[in-house]
């Protein structure tokens, strides 16, 4: 902390101000000073102990947050002299900002010095964590440094790369300095290997740090590459049995992980904790196998499983720890072993084996059989032996004694597991199977299958089931169907249909390849009960009790196995309807059950809903049996689904209330099916959102994401990205819930259903949320999305480059930038060589980032995606067709390189087929493809004319759809900078195509409309001409009252191109008469910096030759704001600002004009003496015509050194400067004699006599004229 401790001291010092004060006076402790100062003095200290000392890396690093902590004592301290009324004998504000400039300046002459960093990175592990530590702040926490902090950083970087003479390496995705946590000092827990501590990371989330105890001598080059391969094994582990860890330094001077916290400790000190504990037990051992089984998947042995390191969460569900360390345990063992001798830490839980050789899955199997004798005995393993005689016992291949508390198949599974031959051990899937059973298969399924049981048992109490014969359903079940009889067939259908009913039976359904039997016995069998069914609508509208309850449960199971194939008879729909009204209960449950299995694509759902379902299931949710309102509100979530018709009218019907009572009050299964159908009422509409939102459901939502069964949390996710999709305050609304953080768990954590619904809501968050305040957690999102680009299933490729895509859409995707860049290459990949899924999701994703900066746009490209998506679009499906044609769009946006070899690729043909056959959205992308591609160069626009573009633009903009006319528009906007184009363009019509957009498209439309018009209006006063023939300008004027800011923006463009120059004095006219001038005022006075631009144009324009819209002007307040922007950042403010300010000089003689006018003297000067040079022609060209018209003008033109500026215009300028210098330079002369004077003293004279002499014919009638004028001295204001 050198370079802050001249900081320190002056902290120090205002803190001993405060301690004299509070001993020197008798202070009243009301407000509590004394104590706040101890706080204080306190906060300080520990400021001091945590970064004295600290090495030059860790200096560089941590300075922003360091200042930050400084400063903030600083602050506090300020706020103690306050409540002391102490005058401060300094500014402590400005002193910090002195203090702090210095101490940059010093840490960054010490990073300069390539001396001092060798100095202090001598050692190769010093070097190698300072290389990491200063990648992963520019990398991934560039954000929190200034630009002079990251310098150093990138500087310092680079000297450790020489200095290291290796090759720069990425970043691990792992790797976490200490820095980035905060935890306790003291340990919960001691291992032979380290200690444990409780932590916060992040957005306080709650971890657990486990430092390992090594030395360097054994944490060398070699083993250092070993550990960082093992953490690569280990991060991307994600089960729900199996703790996370979020990350690690190996290089650390004590290497620690950072894992998972779990708030109820280890199993063994949860299961003696309490008898209601106890009874978990097998519970928890089965999902610890469950986690064994997913690591040995993944070929990671856990060599060091124990009761102690299967840990139990704050939901009560087990998680194996201590994943994949082995080679860290060794470092610290062998660290320890230097100086201790050898450790016995998990001998009585090893397998024989390992005494000899490293563990194995099989050893880890005997480990495992351990842990069972453990947590039924209470005590580990051969507890009451010495090591040395439980060495021995391994030898002999001994285990304990056969527990009284297990059964003797609790005692078998053990001695299986225990096998002194490892080969002859059972497996893991063995293991699992009888670990299940011992749970108790209803009651403890895998934590991802947890909900399938609760929809099992849940069926089973509110489904009915009709009388039949107890019969198991296995294989030989369904090879006997065939040749069964008539009675039998008719009674194991029945069952059948059951079966495939509950998701979690059918499952085994499904096993024993039983739906396609099931599909041919209903459509083809002979039994009874098929052959009443095949007249199903008869039996529904007038069979006895037991037949409609057989047809409706029969509708339920083929509704099931259809798998979303339309019905091909409506009139089962009607029948059903019918029973859903006025049957009894139990028919009327299993009718709700077939509507909503109906209901799996829209044309049955719009079916269904026609003939009339929605009343009477709002009814069953109103006033039906708990297993009603239940299958009443699945049947609604499905007739919702992805149909915004039968979601307006199930919430205009009452439905949300009902629903609202569910989510609130009702069962497990019906608070899930109860968010599911809120989920997709809130997608299909704005006013359902608001209904839902007002109704309190973001907290209901909230809650079961952050408590709710793994099924409520999926649909909870989907709900609140549904409800965000719709409303900014929505996002508001949740992420102060703390929604946001659990979006992300959830989609690190959960399995894939769940992972893919909060990316779902996590993309509608960053479209429309606060991203920058939650940017820690999505970038942590991010990052794990990219990893699941390599190493996830097909299905989180496709999740994950979806959701990565649509991430870079976001209205504050810029924040997430950075990162997501680093998507690119893996989704290249993905485009390259991925399955199918995932091969179209990885090219939406890099169509969607090409558009988020220049800088990916240049990566994409640089990857040779041009090409790629070239080909797609003549060899892809519509899909990929349509995700290619914007890729080339985005790819071709302010990038003329891009554009160049989309063009010479072949793409432009590729997309006029687009434009003329192709679906709707790719007729839009296409458009938008040459849109960009024409704005970038001359050459690009005529290639796109020559090919037939326009034609088809205007085929578009004519008869297309909305959204086609308006990319249509968009296109022919950017085609029209060639003036040849332009031409054909207006020649076919393009105007009063154009101009009908402007009157009656929606805003899209009008904005591009109005932008294409500007083009138009730019290039010739005849297209001028034909924009106000066909009536263009009231409705441009329109816009720049009521318009969107693009709008505004855009009308402005084309009035102030359409006034024209002296020619067009009747389009000014029109303009004007329009009302054009009070909302140009407006927009210059409080317009976005756009709006400035253009108003100040127009305005300037319609001053030209006519007094009256002079005087209109100036009483409507332009001249002030005009004065302003002639000292804005912006230059084209100032050449406009100068040019409307000239041209109401030069064209109004109005006293109220002039006067207004005069204030703007003074900044025209410093615009003649410092501007560009177009706005020195405007500046000179007002001077010019001031000094004619005010004497005010003149004396401060004088005054503000005006006459020796616009002489050295005279001198040195263009054509156009030294003309209207001149004028000014005579005007000013003729107005006062002393002014005359200094005009002739600055040598005036001299340059207009050369002038004469050397010019053109204009430039010597200028010269001969003013020297006349200059002559002559005339008297104020003298015309010519």
């Amino acid at each position: 902390m050198k370079e802050a401790t001249h900081a320190c001291k002056r902290l120090h010092a205002r803190l001993g101000v405060v301690f004299n004060t509070l001993e020197n006076t008798k202070v009243d402790d009301a407000n509590g000073v004394c104590q706040t100062s101890v706080e204080v003095v306190s906060k300080f200290l520990q400021f001091l102990e945590r970064y004295h000392g600290k090495e030059l890396v860790h200096r560089v690093v941590e300075h922003s947050t360091m200042m930050d902590q400084l400063r903030y004592l600083h602050e506090e301290v300020a706020m103690l002299f306050e409540l002391l009324n102490i005058a401060p004998a300094s500014n402590w504000g400005e002193e910090w900002e002195e203090d702090h400039r210095l101490q940059k300046q010093v840490l960054a002459a010490t990073v300069k010095s390539c001396a001092v960093v060798q100095s202090e990175l001598q050692d190769p592990r010093d070097r190698a964590e300072a290389l990491l530590l200063l990648k992963f702040e520019v990398e991934q926490r560039g954000e929190r440094n200034d630009d002079d902090v990251l310098g150093l950083m990138k500087s310092m970087l680079a000297s450790v790369l020489m200095t290291s003479k290796t090759a720069e390496e990425p970043l691990p995705p792992w790797f976490l300095p200490l820095y980035e946590l905060e935890y306790e000092p003291k340990p919960f827990a001691r291992r032979s290997t380290g200690t444990l501590h409780r932590g916060v990371w992040g957005d306080q989330t709650n971890v657990a740090i486990k430092f390992f105890l090594v030395d360097d001598e054994v944490l060398d080059e070699r083993m250092q590459r070993q550990l960082e391969k093992e953490l690569e094994i280990i991060f991307p582990l994600n089960h729900p049995n199996v703790g996370r860890m979020f990350g690690a330094s190996h290089i650390s001077v004590s290497p620690f992980v950072v894992l998972e916290y779990a708030a109820n400790g280890s199993l063994s000190s949860f299961l003696a904790s309490s008898e209601t504990h106890k009874e978990q037990m097998w519970r928890l051992l089965y999902e610890a196998a469950l986690g064994l089984s997913h690591i040995h998947e993944k070929s990671i042995v856990h060599g060091n499983l124990k009761l102690s390191n299967i840990l139990v969460d704050v939901d009560g569900h087990a998680k194996l720890s201590d994943v994949g360390l082995l080679r860290m345990r060794t470092c610290s063992i062998l660290s320890q072993t230097k100086h201790e001798g050898s450790t016995s830490n998990n001998l009585r839980w090893r397998a024989p084996e390992c005494l000899k050789r490293r563990p194995t899955f099989s050893s880890d199997i005997y480990s495992l059989a351990m842990c069972i004798i453990e947590a039924v005995i209470g005590e580990p393993p051969f507890a009451f032996l010495s090591d040395d005689d439980v060495r021995d016992n391994l030898r002999k291949r001994e285990i304990p004694d056969k527990p009284n508390e297990m059964t003797d198949e609790m005692w078998e599974l053990v001695v299986a597991m225990t096998n002194s031959e490892p080969a002859k051990r059972v497996g893991i899937k063995v293991v699992l199977d009888r670990l299940k059973v011992f749970a108790g298969k209803a009651t403890y399924e895998p934590l991802k299958a947890t909900d399938a049981s609760s929809h099992d048992r849940l069926l089973d109490q509110h489904c009915p089931r009709a009388e039949s014969a107890a019969v198991v359903i296995d294989s030989s079940t369904i090879w006997a169907l065939a040749s069964a009889s008539v009675e039998e067939q008719d009674s194991l259908l029945q069952q059948m249909v059951e079966e495939c009913i509950s998701d979690g039976r059918r499952s085994h359904l499904y096993e024993l390849n039983g739906v396609p039997a099931l599909i041919s016995l209903t459509t083809s069998s002979v039994s009874h009960f098929t052959q009443n069914l095949t007249e199903t609508k008869d039996v529904l509208r007038g069979g006895n009790d037991q037949a409609k309850l057989k047809a409706a449960m029969y509708c339920a199971g083929l509704g099931t196995v259809m798998k979303g194939k339309e019905l091909r008879d409506s009139g089962l729909v009607s029948a059903l309807v019918e029973v859903l009204k006025n049957e009894n209960d139990a028919v009327k449950l299993w009718a709700a059950v077939a509507v909503g299995r109906f209901a799996n694509n829209d044309v049955d759902r719009t079916t269904i809903a026609n003939k009339g379902a929605i009343v009477p299931l709002l009814v069953l949710l109103q006033a039906g049996t708990p297993p009603q309102k239940l299958w009443a509100s699945y049947a609604l979530a499905k007739l919702c689904q992805d149909n915004e018709t039968n979601s307006v009218a199930i919430a205009n019907s009452g439905a949300i209330p009902l629903l609202m009572t569910l989510l609130q009050d009702g069962s497990e299964r019906q608070k899930e099916f109860a968010a599911l159908a809120l989920g997709h009422l809130a997608f299909a509409s704005d006013n359902s959102s608001a209904m839902i939102a007002s109704a309190g459901a973001v907290a209901l939502l909230v809650s079961l994401l952050r408590t709710g069964s793994g099924r409520q949390k999926e649909r909870a996710g989907f709900a609140l990205g549904s409800l965000m999709s719709r409303s900014i305050d929505n996002c508001t609304a949740i992420e102060v819930d703390g929604g946001i953080e659990l979006l992300v768990s959830l989609l690190l954590n959960g399995t894939d259903l769940q992972k893919e619904s909060a990316a779902f809501a996590l993309s509608t968050f960053v479209a429309r949320g606060d991203v920058k305040s939650n940017a820690t957690g999505l970038e942590e999102a991010t990052s794990y999305l990219i990893s699941l680009l390599t190493t996830g299933t097909n299905a989180q490729k496709e999740i994950a480059a979806l959701t990565l895509g649509t991430f870079s859409v976001g209205t504050n995707a810029s924040v997430l930038a950075v990162t997501l860049e680093r998507a690119i290459s893996p989704l290249v990949s993905l485009l390259r060589d991925g399955a199918k899924g995932p091969q179209e999701q990885a090219t939406f994703a890099l169509s969607h980032l090409a558009g988020m900066s220049d800088s990916s746009r240049i990566a994409i490209a640089g990857d040779g995606v041009i090409s790629a998506f070239i080909s797609l679009l003549q060899l892809g499906n519509d899909s990929l067709k349509e995700h290619a044609a914007l890729g080339l769009g985005n790819l071709a946006l302010n990038n003329t390189v891009n554009c160049n070899e989309i063009e010479r690729g072949g793409a432009i043909p590729l997309l006029n087929s687009l434009l003329a056959d192709g679906t709707e959205k790719q007729k839009r992308y296409a458009a938008l493809a040459i849109g960009n591609l024409a704005a970038s160069g001359n050459s690009n626009s005529v290639a796109l004319a020559n090919s037939g573009a326009l034609v088809l633009l205007m085929t578009l903009l004519r008869s297309g759809s909305e959204a086609l006319k308006e990319a249509a528009a968009f296109a022919m906007a950017r085609l029209a900078v060639n003036e040849a184009n332009c031409m054909i363009m207006v020649h076919d019509g393009a105007v009063s195509s154009l101009v009908a957009l402007l009157q009656s498209g929606n805003d899209r439309q009008k904005e591009q409309a109005a932008y294409a018009l500007s083009e138009f209006a730019d290039k010739s006063y005849a297209n001028c001409a034909l924009i106000v023939r066909e009536g263009g300008i009231s409705h441009l004027v329109e816009l720049l009252r009521v318009g969107t800011d693009k709008q505004k923006e855009f009308a402005a463009m084309s009035l102030s191109f359409i006034c024209g120059e002296d020619e067009l004095a009747e389009h000014r006219v029109a303009i004007s008469r329009a009302g054009a001038i009070s909302p140009l005022v407006a927009l210059l006075r409080s317009g976005s910096d756009p709006h400035k631009r253009w108003a100040a144009l127009a305005l300037g324009s319609l001053a030209v030759k006519d007094d009256a819209n002079c005087v209109v002007i100036e009483r409507d307040g332009a001249i002030p704001p005009l004065i302003a922007l002639l000292r804005s950042s912006l230059d084209r403010h100032k050449e406009n600002a100068a040019f409307a300010l000239g041209r109401l000089a030069a064209f109004s003689s109005d006293v109220s004009v002039v006067s207004a006018l005069e204030d703007a003297t003074a900044p025209l000067v410093e615009l003649v003496q410092m501007g560009t040079e177009a706005q020195k022609e405007e500046a000179a060209f007002a001077l010019g015509h001031l000094a004619l018209k005010s004497d005010a003008s003149c004396e401060t033109m004088a005054k503000n050194g005006g006459i020796s500026v616009l002489t050295a215009l005279l001198r040195a300028g263009n054509e156009k400067h030294k003309a209207f210098a001149t004028m000014a330079l005579v005007n000013l002369a003729a107005n006062n004699r002393n002014i005359h004077a200094q005009v002739v003293n600055e040598g005036v004279v001299g340059l207009l006599v050369n002038l004469q002499r050397t010019g053109d014919e204009a430039q010597k009638k200028w010269a001969a004229y003013s020297l006349g004028r200059l002559a002559f001295k005339s008297h104020p204001h003298e015309h010519n």
